[in-house]
């Protein structure tokens, strides 16, 4: 597994969670699609997401446009959205 610096350092800065989901390995193989990461950060609470906001965001995202802004096929964006559940399913192998 690649190593997550950007998660740990967020986890690390109030947020409860972390997701990193990087490209399928076999559409990346095929070739033609633009290669896409998406990070997921869950926050305890609405004031620990704004804590982070103003006092540790402004710092990462800096760094991020200053390693890979204006590379041509990078880009950034980001939504911001309220959890209204979560599920963690597995499998019955017996089924």
């Amino acid at each position: 597994m690649p190593s997550l610096p950007l998660a740990y350092t967020v986890v690390a800065t109030g947020a409860s969670s972390a997701e990193v989901i990087g490209p399928d390995p076999v559409a990346l193989a095929e070739g033609g699609a633009p290669i896409r990461v998406e990070s997921r950060y869950t926050f305890p609470t609405r004031e620990a997401f704004e804590a982070y906001e103003a006092v540790h965001a402004p710092a990462l995202r800096a760094d991020g446009a200053a390693r890979f802004g204006g590379r041509p096929g990078v880009s950034f964006s980001r939504a911001v959205g309220l959890l209204l559940g979560r599920e963690e399913v597995t499998r019955n192998p017996r089924a």
